[in-house]
């Protein structure tokens, strides 16, 4: 998340174990699936690293799937 400092700059603040704990809770949500752009896929990818099951799929305009730098899938425990 992006937020303004005291020093009208801004800064990325990290909420991604609240997020976790939103997710988790009230609705027991186990896993993710998401297509998503490069920005997002590197969020989720952070994501799954803090245990959440995510599959990823990158959105392509360009059509260029075999040149993605980044994926993750994580298979069921």
């Amino acid at each position: 998340m992006r937020s303004i400092n005291a020093e009208h700059q801004v800064e990325e603040v990290d909420r991604s174990d609240d997020l976790l704990e939103i997710i988790r809770r009230p609705s027991n949500i186990e896993a993710v699936i998401s297509v998503v752009g490069t920005r997002a896929l590197s969020i989720l990818f952070k994501l799954h690293r803090k245990g959440l099951r995510t599959v990823c799929v990158p959105k392509s305009v360009e059509n260029d799937m075999a040149v993605t730098a980044l994926s993750s899938v994580s298979t069921a425990r």
